[in-house]
């Protein structure tokens, strides 16, 4: 890649896919943790959750996967993830066949906090209004949570926002990601 198509992906960076994939493993590593801190002592390992490129773009909003038209731009932008190592790419075997896993890095883990802690900021300086959500993907149930939750916490401390934005992100999981991605 040449230092002018670098300056292209770093412009473009993060990309829906790039926060959503992100976000998606924080979601599904946090909940794997909880669920393992109920039933196990702190001794043990969690490995983190692992996603392929199939499932991945199985599970794209549609809008995001209309942004990309093959599985190799999809591709590249896992790989753009890796190379800031934000997503740690692992050969497994399966079915006969080794297909690359990506996993979350702590690095990336803090990419998402740091997103969240922005978005918490833009609610908290009054960026993000009603026609905001209103226009931004998602369904209208997970909507009609986040304009409830937004009118409750905006004038709440950044933390005690970024707090929300986090335990709504465990409820709600990859439709509120989309949501929160597209504002």
């Amino acid at each position: 890649m040449s230092s002018e198509e670098e300056k292209g992906e770093e412009a473009k960076f993060p990309t829906h896919v790039q926060i959503f994939t992100l976000s998606h493993l924080y979601f599904e590593d946090s909940k794997k943790i909880r669920m393992f801190n109920t039933f196990h002592t702190s001794s043990h390992v969690v490995q983190p959750v692992a996603i392929s490129l199939r499932h991945l773009i199985n599970i794209l909003p549609f809008s995001t996967a209309s942004e990309t038209s093959s599985p190799e731009i999809v591709r590249d932008q896992l790989d753009a993830l890796v190379k800031r190592s934000f997503l740690k790419p692992e050969l497994k075997r399966q079915n006969g066949e080794y297909t690359t896993f990506f996993s979350i890095t702590l690095g990336g883990t803090l990419f998402v906090k740091s997103y969240i802690a922005k978005l918490s900021g833009a609610i908290k300086d009054k960026k993000i209004n009603d026609q905001d959500i209103d226009s931004a993907e998602g369904n209208n149930e997970v909507k009609k949570y986040f304009k409830e939750t937004w009118r409750k916490i905006k004038d709440k401390s950044q933390d005690e926002i970024a707090n929300t934005l986090f335990s709504a992100i465990r409820t709600y999981g990859p439709p509120l990601i989309i949501l929160l991605a597209s504002l």
